[in-house]
């Protein structure tokens, strides 16, 4: 169990690192966050934090960023506090009804692509839709999003992600997980049972009756804006669910 102030730190120290994608030292956090201490005892809660498996200094550099267990415990503290998950997103369902005079299929795509759209514009990430009771396409978009994340400059770190997309079943045994699931399913790298996605976060919710109309997702580094995914994810699960 971390201490108020351990978690107050780690919470800053995830907070900036999604903004900045480079290693946080203690100096920075005393300047741009209220925390109310000197850049000493955080600079001390920094390094427990990293005896703990919270965080880690990469490389040479003084500063530090969260690990795959930093992040858990600070998603799992806004999963508890449902607070601050109240904010709903502004996207998802314009322009769905002009396509009434389509039929039940193409209606149905022409939504899932909007979503998805709407879901990696919104996030950063890559979207996924599976509706196994309207088509049998898994739908994506947003490797160009994904791409412009300071992570992938090298595109070839996305490559194990894009070899799975290639496989329609990998693909479909991932978020046939989530099926049938309550609430929103988050997975921070190492917890991906698939070694192809270490390197990154899987936030997802299942939809509709019993909740297993489908899954809808989003795939992001480790780094990513995890307030702002869940947001985003319960949001998208409830509009698919509506319309």
């Amino acid at each position: 169990m971390l201490s108020s102030r351990q978690h107050k730190v780690l919470q800053a120290l995830v907070d900036e690192y999604i903004v900045s994608a480079v290693p946080v030292g203690s100096n920075t956090l005393v300047e741009r966050y209220a925390l109310g201490y000197s850049s000493a005892t955080v600079r001390n809660e920094l390094m427990g934090l990293e005896e703990a498996g919270y965080a880690l200094s990469p490389h040479t550099s003084a500063g530090r960023i969260p690990t795959d267990a930093g992040y858990r415990i600070v998603v799992n503290s806004l999963l508890l506090n449902p607070t601050s998950l109240r904010s709903t997103p502004d996207f998802g369902t314009p322009g769905y009804r002009q396509w009434s005079l389509f039929s039940s299929e193409q209606y149905m795509e022409t939504r899932h692509w909007g979503m998805l759209l709407s879901l990696s514009s919104f996030t950063g990430c890559l979207a996924l839709l599976w509706a196994p009771t309207m088509s049998k396409t898994i739908f994506h978009r947003g490797i160009p999003a994904l791409l412009e994340q300071p992570e992938f400059k090298d595109a070839r770190l996305v490559l194990p992600l894009l070899q799975l997309l290639e496989n329609h079943t990998d693909v479909l045994s991932l978020l046939a997980t989530v099926m049938r699931r309550p609430g929103v399913v988050i997975r921070i790298g190492g917890e991906n049972k698939d070694s192809q996605l270490s390197a990154f976060s899987l936030i997802a919710s299942s939809y509709g009756k019993d909740r297993t109309d489908g899954v809808v997702a989003v795939v992001g580094p480790t780094r990513l804006d995890y307030r702002r995914a869940i947001l985003a994810v319960s949001t998208a699960s409830k509009i698919l669910e509506t319309n």
